[in-house]
């Protein structure tokens, strides 16, 4: 019997399904992050919070009876180690440090997430995927781990995410000014990222590479001239000595404290570090062989740096699951461009990239992974980042051809006869 209501019909019910997966992993990401930012300890922001409110009062953050009783004065817990950035990022957390702590730790749950979104847009509009690519983006994004660990612990990684979407960006658009603004403050903010540099000058950027150092060091030494050198010695006597305890930590998913925990072996040690020196350069080695025609045309510059920012977390001798929050950097650039990859053997490395990467999963409270054979259970994520690195270099490696129709080859200033400047 016919109610005289004519109801609209969905396309088709592949669209209906699309729409209610994405619908579902939004609502599930929304909840996280409300209830990770009543809820979390947010131990990271608080340590940020409290050395620079320390440096702020003259007091030296590395001095632990000292930090200790600036934290008592706070009523805030700060974690076990000490920020790794350089002064520049006490100058970032400064203003924070004017509000109330609770205020703060607001305030910097909602930068991270607009940082989070403002780096979404970017590469969405630079890329431009189809639709069913960026679908399949946005529901990666959506369903990230590494995120709400972020959230979790109010650490920095979104922001720095999308520093280094703008380097890259600017970088392949041809905007070196730019480009060494936002890598600097990355740089200072993880000082790992310090191998972008030697990658912009291997690539043929050197005007870039040099800015971006510059820029660092004077970010640097304005931190320096706002808090003083006073404190300089215990961070150094951190990165050199006291990060000790660090190199074999459960939550360490570098392959450095890989070797570690196979070898049972905690602290410091000559054959470790040489075996993770060798590894490291090794894959160094590897970017710069898939990297050396980068200085072509956009396309390929863009797989280059996917490339390069996919191995950090392998040759960095620190790599929390938060620090992977800017591999979707390289993630987005291949799932956007999964149409154009080489072959099929690269679309089951980037599904099993994006599982190892996204997916949520653990080993380290089970005593039986602490250490030996059975501890290369906690390689996964490493492993994802390995994958993704290769499909990446996969996608450098194709040269001029990888560029789709609507993107011009650049024939590289030096070979056109223009004067040497800054790339």
């Amino acid at each position: 019997m016919k109610t005289g209501l004519s109801l609209p019909m969905p396309r088709s019910a592949l669209t209906v399904a699309v729409a209610t997966v994405i619908a579902l992993a939004a609502v599930r990401y929304a909840h996280d992050v409300l209830k990770l930012g009543l809820g979390a300890p947010t131990i990271d922001i608080a340590s940020y919070y409290v050395f620079t409110s320390a440096l702020r009062s003259g007091v030296d953050p590395f001095d632990r009876a000292e930090l200790t009783r600036v934290a008592a004065i706070l009523q805030i817990q700060v974690a076990g180690t000490p920020p790794t950035f350089t002064s520049a990022g006490y100058l970032l957390f400064l203003p924070l440090t004017l509000l109330p702590y609770p205020w703060a730790r607001l305030v910097w749950l909602v930068v991270s997430q607009a940082a989070l979104a403002a780096a979404g847009v970017l590469w969405y509009r630079h890329l431009r995927p189809p639709a069913a690519p960026a679908l399949l983006g946005l529901f990666v994004v959506l369903s990230y781990q590494p995120i709400l660990e972020d959230i979790a612990l109010g650490n920095l990684n979104q922001l720095v995410l999308l520093l280094v979407s703008l380097a890259c960006l600017a970088h392949v658009r041809g905007h070196p000014v730019a480009a060494a603004v936002a890598l600097s403050w990355a740089v200072n903010l993880k000082p790992p990222y310090v191998l972008l540099i030697p990658f912009l000058f291997w690539i043929g950027s050197r005007g870039t590479a040099a800015l971006a150092l510059a820029f660092a060091a004077a970010w640097a030494a304005l931190g320096l001239a706002v808090f003083g050198t006073y404190w300089l010695a215990g961070y150094a006597r951190f990165l050199t000595v006291g990060s000790g305890p660090l190199h074999g930590w459960s939550k360490n998913l570098s392959p450095h404290a890989l070797l570690h925990r196979l070898l049972r072996i905690d602290g410091p040690h000559l054959l470790v570090e040489a075996l993770a020196i060798a590894l490291a350069l090794a894959i160094i080695g590897g970017v710069m062989r898939a990297t050396r025609g980068a200085a072509g045309n956009r396309e390929v510059r863009l797989a280059a740096w996917a490339t390069a920012v996919a191995s950090l977390p392998l040759v960095s001798p620190l790599t929390e699951e938060v620090h992977l929050v800017v591999l979707l950097i390289p993630l987005l650039v291949v799932l956007f461009r999964i149409e154009q990859l080489p072959g099929p053997r690269d679309a089951v490395l980037v599904i099993v990239a994006t599982l190892l990467l996204a997916s949520r999963y653990s080993v380290e409270s089970f005593p039986a992974f602490a250490g030996g054979p059975a501890s290369l259970a906690s390689g996964g994520k490493a492993l994802g980042a390995a994958a993704l690195a290769l499909v990446a270099a996969r996608l450098a490696g194709r040269g001029a051809g990888f560029a789709p129709p609507s993107i011009q080859v650049e024939t590289p200033r030096a070979t056109r006869g223009a004067p040497s400047g800054v790339p």
